[in-house]
């Protein structure tokens, strides 16, 4: 689960990165 659970943060991260280089 803990491993699941980084997975999705990074994904949230890279997702906040993509707008923010918008």
């Amino acid at each position: 689960m803990g491993g699941l659970l980084h997975l999705n943060i990074i994904d949230a991260m890279s997702q906040l990165r993509r707008v923010l280089s918008k």
